[in-house]
């Protein structure tokens, strides 16, 4: 598992950094109806994973050009601090919550922007694995979209 983990984070470098992959951050709102295990103002507990993909955004010689291009160059994987004021989760949520049932969220406060995770849910049957693209997406402090990348 760990392994795959190591992978699937090379595979998102790979992607972002070599091939500017990216992914436009437009949720259907028409479409996706409140899914209630994100009703209410519960923020997703991040994992180690999903810190591993910010910091990975943060760091990684080859996502330059993306830090720059959303104005992220000043930010440090010290100030990463998981999201938990209500308020900023329920609107993460409402604006992400087409991604529930396929994707585990997370979300992260660095500076004066948010982080949003979405990580591919792996089956609860150990003899399949899932396998698909990630995301990270990149807010402002009033929690507007900048940019999304997937991976």
């Amino acid at each position: 598992m760990h392994t795959l983990f190591h992978t699937l984070t090379l595979l998102f470098a790979l992607a972002v950094g070599v091939t500017g992959i990216q992914a436009h951050a437009y949720v259907d709102r028409q479409a996706g109806e409140s899914v209630s295990a994100y009703a209410d103002t519960t923020c997703p507990s991040g994992s180690d994973r999903a810190q591993s993909m910010v910091e990975n955004f943060l760091t990684n010689p080859n996502l330059a050009d993306a830090r720059q291009e959303t104005g992220t160059t000043s930010l440090s994987v010290d100030q990463i601090q998981s999201v938990s004021d209500p308020d900023v989760c329920q609107q993460l949520n409402d604006e992400f919550s087409a991604s529930i049932d396929g994707y585990n969220l997370a979300y992260f406060k660095i500076g004066d922007f948010y982080f949003a995770s979405q990580i591919l849910k792996q089956s609860e049957n150990t003899n399949e694995v899932v396998v698909g693209l990630s995301f990270i997406y990149i807010l402002d402090g009033n929690l507007n979209f900048i940019k999304g990348y997937s991976g």
